[in-house]
């Protein structure tokens, strides 16, 4: 019977960087780690050119910003639905 591997195989420093794509992580180089070894997925941020909006530190905070997104807010009509779609 194989042996589980623990963490301590497995170096704790090495970060590798890949792609997510149909619905699969490729990575860029070879990961070297044992079979059945856990990982963390942490997506990276877009790169510069790639993001659209803004974020949440660029939102406006004035009272006057906030009245005005209340309005929109309040402006959005709700979506009705039948028993069925619910």
């Amino acid at each position: 019977m194989g042996r589980t591997p623990t963490m301590n195989s497995v170096p704790e420093n090495k970060t590798l960087s890949g792609t997510w794509k149909d619905g699969q992580i490729l990575l860029d180089e070879p990961a070297g780690w044992p079979e059945g070894c856990r990982v963390v997925v942490i997506p990276q941020e877009a790169q510069q050119g790639e993001w659209l909006g803004i974020t949440e530190e660029e939102w406006p905070r004035t009272s006057e910003a906030l009245a005005d997104w209340m309005k929109w807010l309040d402006s959005i009509e709700p979506i009705e639905m039948t028993p069925a779609e619910e």
